[in-house]
């Protein structure tokens, strides 16, 4: 179980590499773009925490922004929940650019985050190289048909993603099986995150 903690109490923790501090829960703390970036300046050198969450902040693609240059020096961070935030394409794109450098991170959840067709687009376009990402939650953003058979093409060529979620946007319904049909065909069931 992640520890809960307030940001303030806990960057001195990360920034010191506490062996302690392998998952954290910052969900509901009312962390914007300054205080990602402050926390982002914490994870770029942290080897130790493994899992993140994030959910429900008011996390703009700024504040993305930083978070993605920190995934690229950070080497333990497995797991990012940044769901119910407002990174929007912007923030999603540079999130997805981060993830040519990074290698170690295996879920991204990013549902309800005004994500559109740029963003998604994006992503399908970086899971073409990244196999570390096994996760990846765009449930309930602003994608469409286009942007979704782009990613499930994607998906037909990365090995390493078990499971894209895109349940919850404009997508019909021949494409969501397909999709679902691509990640069952792996014989592979993920712990929701």
């Amino acid at each position: 179980m992640a520890q809960e903690f307030s940001l303030d109490e806990v960057l001195p923790r990360l920034q010191a590499n506490d062996p302690t501090l392998t998952k954290l829960d910052l969900a509901e703390q009312k962390i914007g773009d300054e205080e990602a970036g402050r926390l982002a300046g914490a994870l770029r050198g942290n080897t130790v925490l493994t899992t993140l969450k994030l959910k429900n902040n008011h996390i703009g693609a700024e504040g993305a922004g930083l978070l993605a240059d920190a995934l690229q020096h950070n080497t333990a961070l497995k797991k990012l929940n940044l769901q119910k935030n407002m990174i929007g394409d912007e923030g999603a794109g540079l999130l997805a650019d981060a993830l040519t450098i990074n290698t170690v991170l295996e879920i991204l959840n990013l549902q309800s985050n005004n994500i559109g067709d740029t963003g998604a687009v994006r992503f399908a376009n970086v899971l073409q190289d990244n196999t570390a990402l096994v996760e990846l939650h765009l449930q309930h953003n602003r994608i469409t048909e286009v942007a979704a058979r782009d990613l499930a093409v994607s998906l037909q060529h990365n090995t390493g993603l078990k499971l894209l979620g895109v349940f919850g946007n404009q997508v019909s319904t021949e494409t969501l099986r397909l999709i679902h049909k691509l990640s069952i065909d792996r014989d592979w069931l993920a712990d929701s995150y």
